[in-house]
């Protein structure tokens, strides 16, 4: 299994304390079978791509079967209030939010209805990123310019936000 040689080649450089966290992206669905590498017992924060194209329930199982710290993405958390019960709960877990990527993968329907507003307004710990400049365009700046311009959010609530990422 392809997964299998790169968790082996990677653990040696694990010993080299240069590394502060795992994330693991791919399949969203595949996310489960990465489970052999143990960042955690290293004090390594994990984070994986999870809840963009999943549904909620992948998020909680993948949160509970990964002890994850941070989920990239999981927007689709909104889909269910007991997941979002839990995470509140769990209010060490972080969602790392890139609104223009959810909509350019129209996974929201525009960013004025982008389900950040619900997340944050139930409580649940999320930042503001982008995916990927080269393909999306939009820094984080521009994101956060972006969700203001839209009215999703005050300058004292993105500030709120730009704290979260900050601890």
């Amino acid at each position: 299994m392809f997964e299998d040689f790169l968790i082996k080649w990677f653990e040696p450089y694990l010993d080299f304390d240069y590394f502060k966290s795992v994330n693991l992206y791919g399949d969203e669905l595949a996310q489960l079978a990465k489970k052999n590498l143990n960042a955690k017992s290293i004090g390594l924060k994990l984070k994986a791509h999870v809840g963009e194209f999943g549904d909620a329930d992948s998020i909680q199982e993948t949160v509970e079967i990964l002890e994850l710290n941070v989920v990239q993405h999981g927007i689709t958390e909104v889909k269910s209030k007991s997941v979002m019960s839990f995470l509140r709960k769990k209010n060490n877990i972080q969602l790392n939010i890139c609104p223009t990527s959810n909509y350019m993968l129209s996974r929201v329907d525009s960013i004025k209805k982008h389900p950040i507003r619900k997340l944050f307004y139930n409580g649940i710990k999320v930042t503001v990123n982008t995916d990927d400049f080269i393909v999306f365009q939009k820094g984080v700046s521009e994101e956060f310019l972006l969700l203001y311009e839209h009215e999703v959010f005050s300058a004292k609530e993105l500030d709120i936000i730009r704290m979260n990422g900050l601890i």
